[in-house]
């Protein structure tokens, strides 16, 4: 992939943005971390603990793969899919509500009107459920920023697939704040820009960093 002297430059030339949604659009990485603890608060504090610590460490996964994560490897119990969909639907309802009022990472709904209502051509890829991110969206007033959203069941690397088969990916850059967005940006072959604290610039000294959208537009 081309080099770039700063963030500045990519924005100017790509014309396809992808943007993940927690923490990049919305701030609400907070808010799923209070849910997985209110989800397994029946257990010891130890186990919460790991739980929440897995969350934050495992950014972009979506809550289905951690779910089974967590009841296997930190509880240490099998779990059925009629329970696995019954705690996913129930963390949904945690989180809705609050995810819909939370405040916008800052600087993006700037960039969002400025870039996507015409300029560039811009999608949602998050690990959220397809049909939730949906609602949130349209209850966020911010879908029509979007030409397209991409959400599970499909994961990160399959949906910038389907977005690549519409445009040359040298046209396309993905914000993400997460290893998994990274990862998906390295199988498709599409330019990253982390959004966030930086650590997965610390990680990866070779990729593209911004701490929020702020005089970016």
């Amino acid at each position: 992939m081309k080099t770039y002297k700063n963030v500045v430059d990519i924005i100017n030339e790509k014309d396809v943005f992808i943007f993940d949604f927690d923490g990049v659009v919305a701030d609400s990485v907070s808010i799923k971390s209070k849910a997985f603890a209110e989800l397994f608060s029946s257990y010891d504090i130890d186990i919460v603990n790991k739980i929440v610590d897995y969350h934050i460490e495992n950014g972009g996964v979506s809550r289905f793969d951690k779910i089974k994560y967590y009841q296997k490897n930190i509880i240490g119990q099998n779990i059925t899919d009629k329970e696995l969909k019954f705690l996913a639907n129930k963390f949904s309802k945690l989180v809705f509500d609050k995810i819909v009022d939370c405040p916008s990472i800052e600087g993006v709904e700037d960039f969002l009107e400025y870039y996507c209502t015409g300029r560039k051509k811009c999608y949602i890829n998050t690990a959220t459920p397809l049909e939730e991110i949906i609602r949130i969206l349209k209850e966020r007033e911010q879908i029509y920023f979007f030409s397209g959203i991409y959400g599970y069941p499909k994961s990160k690397s399959e949906n910038l697939r389907c977005i690549a088969d519409q445009y040359s990916v040298a046209s396309m850059v993905f914000f993400g704040d997460a290893d998994t967005d990274l990862d998906a940006s390295d199988n498709v072959g599409v330019d990253f820009i982390e959004v966030g604290d930086g650590h997965v610039v610390r990680k990866r000294k070779d990729c593209y960093h911004v701490h929020n959208f702020n005089n970016l537009c």
